[in-house]
Formats: structure tokens, sequence, C-alpha cells
């Protein structure tokens, strides 16, 4: 069911009580005014009431000189233009306003979208794959599809595997992992639509292999100095602090994945029985952990003391300014390991620091404390053993243990 247009005036009058109810800074709003002040002499010229992404996109570009989807840097001002036809748009889609940058006007050549789509469902809805997963797959098939019709190739009929090759020979110079990734990608596609009748040939046989070494660097981890210097470097007398301290918490003590961070609700946190229930967002295998005293304080001095009480929804974790909402899925929190490693003096001797570097960090420890793997395997919340047993490289005392002896030359 479609949503019914708003006017114009009825639109602004909306956006503009909504972006006060969720504490959006004065300076802004008097920003976003002003842009909105502009539109409606923009709509009354062009003799209409009715605001539609084709207007706003001929808008923004004759009154700011602002080509919506480009990649270019902006100027502050412009970004405050865009993002006040933006949240317009937004609402007038959804009647919500979302935390959200414009990105790239992802589609399918016409051709193409139905297989696609259905393809898409099938991932999610059959497979169980993560929305990270299948925004994967998706990119995929953008790039084959539009390579297919920029070829002439309208019809699934007519592709076949040397128009596969064809396409596969435009990565090169890509890394030997993301080539491999596509092929895997586009062979599921076509197995799919094999086995649904919408695509006659059996190719599924036909497709190159691409060797990849898996797992051949060793995993960077934190010395117990650096983690006890990160964690220090926290200034927890604010509610940004709070909130990254509790953070960082987690991802020290239970080795999380930023995704379950980053995705932790209120109904994970059992205060009560001290204990902290997740389903991993990557392997869909639930964990539970006893609730650490340090982790639950932490936690308890962010709830009450830094998380905005504007926040709506259930994550714990939120950005500190409106509208409050969780991190995007594609957010690793980068910014926040780095800009502690910064204060603790340790960012020149660990240029890429993540937070996966606290789950390599903690796997060590407890290898280097003679932790049997599947143990930690089990912590980690590892769907194989074979994915724990990389972790071994990184224990050298145990490494000592069984060397081999180096033959003698002749």
């Amino acid at each position: 069911m479609e949503t019914e247009m708003m006017s114009i005036e009825s639109l602004i009058q909306t956006v503009d009580a909504e972006v006060i109810k969720l504490n959006y800074c004065e300076g802004h709003i008097r920003h976003y005014r002003e842009c909105w002040n502009v539109l409606r002499k923009y709509m009354e010229s062009q003799g209409t009431q009715h605001l539609t992404a084709p207007l706003a996109i001929r808008f923004l570009k004759d009154k700011y000189g602002i080509d919506l989807y480009a990649h270019e840097k902006i100027t502050s001002y412009k970004l405050l233009m865009r993002r006040s036809v933006m949240l317009l748009l937004e609402y007038q889609a959804s009647r919500m306003i979302y935390k959200r940058m414009p990105m790239r006007d992802h589609s399918f050549p016409p051709e193409y979208e139905e297989v696609c789509i259905a393809y898409l469902n099938h991932l999610r809805e059959q497979r169980g794959l993560s929305t990270g997963s299948i925004r994967q797959h998706r990119r995929c098939l953008e790039h084959f599809t539009l390579y297919c019709t920029a070829h002439g190739i309208t019809e699934l009929s007519q592709i076949d595997i040397p128009d596969v090759h064809s396409y596969l020979k435009t990565l090169e110079g890509c890394s030997k992992s993301y080539v491999n990734t596509n092929i895997r990608q586009l062979k599921s596609f076509f197995i799919f639509l094999y086995e649904s009748g919408m695509y006659q040939r059996d190719i599924h046989m036909c497709w190159p292999s691409v060797r990849v070494e898996h797992y051949c660097g060793l995993p960077e981890t934190f010395t117990l100095e650096e983690t006890q210097k990160l964690l220090a470097a926290v200034d927890r007398s604010n509610a940004l602090g709070k909130r990254d301290y509790a953070i960082l918490l987690l991802a020290v003590r239970y080795g999380l994945r930023v995704s379950d961070i980053r995705g932790l609700r209120f109904d994970n946190i059992d205060f009560k029985d001290c204990k902290l229930r997740i389903v991993q967002q990557k392997t869909r295998k639930p964990l539970e952990f006893e609730l650490f005293e340090d982790v639950g304080w932490a936690l308890i001095d962010y709830l009450k003391n830094g998380r905005p009480s504007a926040s709506m929804g259930s994550h714990v974790f939120v950005r500190m300014k409106a509208p409050y909402s969780g991190f995007s899925d594609n957010d690793n929190l980068s910014q926040i390991i780095y800009k502690y490693a910064l204060k603790a003096g340790i960012a020149q001797s660990r240029p890429r620091c993540s937070m996966h570097m606290f789950r390599y960090t903690l796997a060590s420890t407890m290898l280097s404390n003679e932790t049997p793997l599947p143990v930690v395997s089990s912590i980690l919340g590892h769907s194989q053993l074979d994915t724990t047993k990389i972790y071994t490289k990184i224990d050298l005392p145990q490494l000592e243990l069984c060397p081999l002896e180096v033959p003698h030359a002749k």
C-alpha cells in the first residue's frame, strides 16, 4: 500500500516538528528552514505541491549546484542543504526520519531486475544469509548484469559461459580473494536459476577456479599493556566516553565481533541473572556469557548516564547525534579504536589497529594459558574448530615445544 503524498507545506511543518522532537541542534534546524523556504518558492515556480525524488534532485542541482549521487567532496553548508531535502524525502516515503547518508542509487537493469530480486529473496528467506552477505551478492549481481546489458546481452537465455569468462577478465588486477568471491556468488546465482527453471543451461561445472591461500598471515594482537592503555585513554566523565568504554570492554573481555557489539539489544542483557545472551550475526549460533562485574557496571553507567534519552529503538549502542539511531550495518567502529589508540600513544606501532584485534588478543591469551582449543572455539562462537586453529600460529610458547629439525646439508 503506497503512502499518501503530503503537500509541501504539510510535509515541512511535520518534519520541522520531528527534528525538534529528536533534539536536532538549533543551528542545523535553522539551516533546514532556510533551505525549505527556498524549496517552497522553487516548487511554486514548478507548479506543484508534491515533492518527488526527481524534483528534489533538480532543485539541489539548480539552486545549490549539488549532484546528489556524485562521488565528490562538498562543503559543510551544501551537506546541510542536501540533508534538508533528504529529510523531507525520507519522511514522505516512510513517515520516519533515519540516520542515513545518501547512497548511490542501487538498481538492476530492468531486463534482470525480477530474477535478481527473486534470488536475493531466496538468499534471505531460504538460506538465512545476513544483511551484509546479501549486500555483497547484490553488488556482484549489479556489476555483472550492467556488464551484460552494456554488451548487448539483454536476456538470460543469451548468457553463456564465455560471457561469464569475459566479465571475470574485467576483474583483472583485483585480489584473488575478491575474484574468487565473485566466482562463487555468480555460480550460486546460476545454480539457483537452473534449479528454478529460469535458465536452461547447466553451467555450474564450467567455472574457473582461483587458488586462494587462507589465513597465510599472522593475526595481530595487542599486548596486555597496550590494552590497559587503550581503556585508560577513554574519558568516562562524558556520555561519549561512557558509550565507547562499554563498547571496548565488550570487545576486550568477550572477544565479540563488531557486528554483535553493534547489534546488541536490551533483551540480550540479563542484569538479574548476570548473563549476556546473543545470537551471533555471522553464524546465527547462540552464545551465553557470565556478565562480568566490570562490564556490567560499564553498561549500567552508560545506560543511566550516557545513552541519549531521546533515542528510539532497542539497540544498546547508538550514535550521539540526533536522531540517535543505532550504528549502520557497515560501520566497523574503527573510528572508536583508532581514536583511543592515538590518545594512548600506540597508533604509531599499530597503524592498522582494529576492533577485531581484541578477538585475536583474547584467543592468544587463552591459548597461552593452555586453554583447550575446543573451549577457545566455544567462547569465540566459532562454528568449526578449523577456524579456531588459525590462532595457534600466534601461540609461540606452544609452538616452541614442537620445532622441526633442520636437515643437514650434504
